[in-house]
C-alpha cells in the first residue's frame, strides 16, 4: 500500500505567506483607490472653489466697470442709447510680459426706483470663470447723481456763516451755522434742504431762517465727483483738429468776451473743452456752454456770467486744485460768479475749495448763481466771507436742462446682493 506524501511544515507556512500577502496586497489597493479617489474629489473642489472665485472675481469687475462707465455718462447702458454692449468681457491681469485671462462679464444697467429722493440705477453684473464653465451674478443697485443737483456740495465740513443766503439745497459730510454777527447781521437764510452724511450743528438756531418747510437732512454717504485729469487731456487732445478742443501746456489766461484771443485757427463757436496744464485765469461774459480744466487752479479774475438770455450759456470750470478769487479781484467791489465750480484738491497744497483772499468783510457783495462742488479736505470747504453780503442762486438748468460736456456724476453702491444665475 502506498502511503500519500506527508506535506511539511515548511509548505504549509510558505502557503500561509501567500494568502496573508495576498490579503495585505488587497487592502492596500482598497486603501490606494480610495485615497486616489478622495484625493481626485479634492482636486476637483479646489478646481471647484477656483473657478467659483474666478467667476466672482469677473462679476465685481464688472460691477467696477459699469460704476466707472456711469461716473462719466448717466444714461450709460450698455446695448442700449447707443452704447456698445459689454458681453463676455475678458478680465485679465499681467503675468510677467504676458496677459492672464481670469473670466469674463456680461453687464446690464436698467433704471430703478429712487433711492429715497436719489436717482437709481441697477447694474446687473455676470461674471463667468476663464472656460466659462461656472456663472455668478452681483446684483447692485447704485445712486446715480449729477453734482450739479446741488447748489453746494462737498465730501467735507461747509460752514454756513451770519449773512449767507442759500437758495436751494446743499450737501456736506459736516454741517456747520455760525452765527458770528449781531443782530440784525447775524441771520442765514435757508430756501433749500440741508443734506449731510455725517452731522449738523447749529440748525436749531434762531438766526438760522428756515423757509417753506427746509430743514437738515441725513444723506448716504456719497464719493466726490473728481477732476479726471487724463480723460479730459485726452479729450482736449483729441478734439483740436474738429477744433473742439484747445489744449495748453502752461498758465492760461481766458477772456469770455474773446474766445477767438487764445488762438487765431480757433472758431469760438465750436469749442467744448479748454485744457491747461498750468493755472487758468478766467473772466467775462460767455455766451456758449464750455467746459474749462486746469491741471493746477483756477483764478477768477473779474465777473464771469452768462450773456445769452434766450438760451443760457453754462460754464464748468474744474480745477485739480483750487478754484481762488484773488485779493486783487472786486477790491473794496461787487463780484458776480456764474457757473458749475469743481475743485479738486489733488494738487499738492491745495485743499480742493472755492475761496476768496483777503480780510473779512473787506468787499462788497457777491452774488453767485451756478452750483459748486469742491472736495473740502481742509477746515473750510468754501470760504468767501471776504465779502460783506454773500447770495447763493442755483441754477436750475442745472437739473433739468445741463448743457455743459462732459461732466462725471456721483455713482455710490447703497445695496448690493448675489443672485442665483
Amino acid at each position: 500500500m502506498i502511503k500519500p506524501p506527508k506535506l511539511s511544515s515548511f509548505s504549509s507556512q510558505r502557503g500561509a505567506v501567500l494568502l496573508v500577502s495576498l490579503i495585505v496586497m488587497i487592502f492596500l489597493s482598497v486603501l490606494l483607490s480610495a485615497a486616489m479617489m478622495r484625493s481626485d474629489v479634492q482636486m476637483k473642489e479646489v478646481d471647484s472653489k477656483k473657478r467659483q472665485q474666478e467667476a466672482f472675481y469677473a462679476a465685481e469687475t464688472g460691477v467696477d466697470a459699469a460704476i466707472y462707465n456711469l461716473r462719466q455718462n448717466s444714461m450709460w447702458k450698455p446695448g442700449r442709447n447707443g452704447f456698445g454692449a459689454m458681453d463676455n468681457v475678458a478680465f485679465q491681469i499681467p503675468e510677467g510680459q504676458n496677459m492672464k485671462t481670469i473670466g469674463f462679464y456680461t453687464i446690464d444697467v436698467a433704471d430703478t426706483a429712487k433711492f429715497n429722493t436719489w436717482e437709481s440705477r441697477i447694474i446687473t453684473s455676470t461674471g463667468k470663470d476663464s472656460e466659462g464653465k461656472i456663472s455668478r451674478v452681483l446684483k447692485v443697485q447704485v445712486i446715480v447723481e449729477s453734482p450739479t443737483r446741488f447748489l453746494i456740495s462737498t465730501a467735507g465740513p461747509l460752514h454756513i456763516i451770519s449773512g449767507a443766503e442759500i437758495n436751494a439745497d446743499v450737501l456736506a459730510k459736516d454741517i456747520y451755522f455760525d452765527i458770528d454777527s449781531p443782530p440784525p447781521n447775524d441771520e442765514i437764510q435757508m430756501k433749500g434742504d440741508a443734506f449731510y452724511t455725517s452731522t449738523s450743528t447749529n440748525d436749531s438756531n434762531p438766526a438760522v431762517k428756515w423757509q417753506n418747510g427746509k430743514k437738515s437732512l441725513p444723506a448716504p454717504s456719497l464719493t466726490f465727483a473728481g477732476v479726471d485729469l487724463n480723460r479730459y487731456e485726452l479729450l482736449a487732445v483729441n478734439l483740436r483738429s474738429s477744433q473742439q478742443g484747445y489744449y495748453y501746456d502752461g498758465d492760461l489766461d481766458i477772456n469770455f468776451n474773446n474766445l477767438g484771443a487764445l488762438d487765431s485757427g480757433i472758431d469760438p463757436a465750436k469749442l467744448k473743452i479748454i485744457y491747461a496744464k498750468g493755472n487758468i485765469h478766467v473772466s467775462g461774459k460767455y455766451s456758449k456752454s464750455i467746459l474749462v480744466v486746469s491741471a493746477k487752479n483756477v483764478l477768477i479774475d473779474d465777473s464771469i456770467y452768462s450773456g445769452n438770455a434766450s438760451l443760457p450759456a453754462q460754464l464748468g470750470l474744474f480745477a485739480h486744485g483750487d478754484i481762488i478769487i484773488p485779493r486783487s479781484t472786486a477790491v473794496a467791489g461787487d463780484l458776480t460768479v456764474e457757473g458749475f465750480l469743481l475743485s479738486d484738491g489733488n494738487l499738492p497744497g491745495s485743499q480742493g475749495t472755492f475761496f476768496a483772499d483777503g480780510d473779512k468783510g473787506s468787499k462788497g457783495n457777491l452774488n453767485f448763481k451756478g452750483s459748486i462742488s469742491v472736495r473740502g479736505t481742509g477746515p473750510q470747504a468754501v470760504d468767501l466771507n471776504v465779502f460783506k453780503k454773500r447770495k447763493y442762486d442755483f441754477d436750475n438748468n442745472f437739473v433739468n436742462n445741463r448743457t455743459i460736456p462732459y461732466l462725471p456724476f456721483i455713482v455710490n453702491i447703497v445695496k448690493w446682493k448675489e443672485t442665483t444665475p
